[in-house]
């Protein structure tokens, strides 16, 4: 079978493994086939270890991992519109310290802004008191929420519910109303808790996004007229996927820690933004050069190419008309075509 056919059907094979298995478990994989193309792999391959997380489910749209360390603070994730939170959702957990973070993530399948809440929790209200009675009973000492794109906001209504120490948005958007009436879909409703009417809540509330995106800068500057208080943290980036922004040139462990691990020291994690924007653009430009001569190279060698087939269609017709000149009674006329069909038949 040829390689190329064995690596396609790996990669869908994983696919879904990405975001459904614990590292721990794509570790395992990888011992049985070392070339799966899993997100982590080249990971687990340069020597890190696999986090230690197993995965509970508690409903089908809400799933707890743990390592069982006892840490101490949890994470409370708000998936996006593909239901991960802007990368594989096992890249995301291997990022952590699983002595220190436990994870619960949720998922919004029906693309409702978490409005109708969670499947199995409850209403969006519900699924908060939810978690929050579980991290009472588990003594976690901080809960931070963190969502991605569609699960941004949200991330910040819970943060509130949740008396979170600290709620962060990655390109958080609001609902596009009309399109969801045209589109006949399960309407979405237009209150949002997030209003200059809610009351003081010691949550400090972060929202980071695109500055070049259009639709992220609105949304932005939306957020900060209704919650002025809301911390804003733009990146220097034209497109809506931050996380896959700094995945892609392999950041975001960095830019994630900036948000979690070093927020409170606001001169570190600020020269740390600013030095990862730089350079996850000098990566990004040099990548795309290597890019554009790697389709130079290509589109040269495929027209080399077709000019050596249309070449060799050449000569075969030269070949195939010579050889009938040879078959006619006139052969003894063509000598000098002789020395040509032989020079011919050794190039082809």
């Amino acid at each position: 079978m040829a390689p190329q056919i064995v690596f396609e059907r790996k990669k869908a094979k994983v696919k879904a493994g990405n975001d459904q298995l614990t590292p721990l478990e794509i570790a395992a994989a990888l011992k049985t086939d070392g070339d799966l193309p899993f997100a982590i792999a080249p990971l687990l391959r340069s020597g890190h270890n696999p986090v230690g997380y197993v995965r509970e489910d508690w409903s089908e749209d809400a799933s707890y991992y743990t390592s069982r360390k006892s840490a101490k603070s949890l994470i409370v994730i708000f998936s996006g519109m593909a239901m991960r939170v802007g990368v594989p959702t096992s890249y995301f957990l291997q990022m952590l310290r699983d002595d220190v973070f436990d994870v619960i993530l949720l998922r919004d399948p029906r693309r409702l802004h978490y409005t109708h809440g969670v499947r199995g929790l409850g209403s969006f209200l519900e699924s908060m008191r939810y978690i929050r009675k579980f991290a009472d009973a588990k003594g976690f000492e901080q809960v931070l929420a963190f969502g991605n794109s569609g699960g941004g906001l949200p991330a910040l209504r819970a943060g509130r519910l949740l008396g979170a120490r600290r709620a962060i948005s990655i390109g958080g958007r609001y609902p596009w109303h009309p399109g969801r009436l045209m589109r006949c879909e399960t309407p979405v409703g237009a209150f949002d808790t997030l209003c200059a009417c809610a009351p003081p809540s010691p949550t400090e509330l972060v929202a980071v996004y695109a500055r070049g995106n259009k639709i992220d800068a609105q949304a932005n500057a939306l957020l900060r007229k209704i919650v002025p208080e809301c911390i804003e943290v733009p990146i220097n980036i034209e497109q809506h996927g931050i996380l896959g922004y700094f995945y892609k040139v392999r950041m975001l462990p960095l830019f994630v820690a900036c948000l979690l691990d070093y927020w409170d020291e606001a001169e570190v994690r600020t020269d740390m933004l600013v030095r990862l924007e730089h350079v996850a653009r000098h990566s990004l430009f040099h990548e795309s050069l290597n890019e554009e001569r790697l389709q130079d190279l290509t589109s040269k060698e495929q027209k080399a190419r077709r000019s050596a087939e249309s070449l060799s269609d050449e000569n075969r017709n030269l070949l195939r008309q010579l050889e009938a000149v040879r078959e006619s009674r006139s052969w003894r006329f063509t000598a000098p075509l002789r020395a040509i069909m032989r020079m011919l038949s050794r190039r082809y």
